[in-house]
């Protein structure tokens, strides 16, 4: 995924569908010791701009309480 991470990317694409996405979290692949990391508070230079896609989360309150939401936001290829 690049510099939008996985959900800049859903968000595109479901814009330009016209349509609604549910994303089962847990079924989410993430890289080993991503969330590991994460909770370490150690995130890319690029995932603070790609936290505004949270707008877009219908649920956001909900999926904030998961360990892997965080890594949504986080571009994996950037640079």
């Amino acid at each position: 995924v690049t510099g939008f991470g996985l959900l800049g990317h859903l968000v595109e694409m479901a814009k330009a569908s016209n349509v609604n996405i549910d994303l089962d979290l847990d079924a989410v692949p993430l890289l080993a010791g991503a969330q590991e990391v994460v909770l370490q508070g150690i995130f890319s230079s690029l995932q603070p701009a790609n936290v505004r896609l949270s707008r877009a989360v219908a649920n956001h309150q909900q999926a904030g309480h998961c360990q892997a939401y965080p890594l949504l936001f986080d571009p994996q290829t950037a640079g």
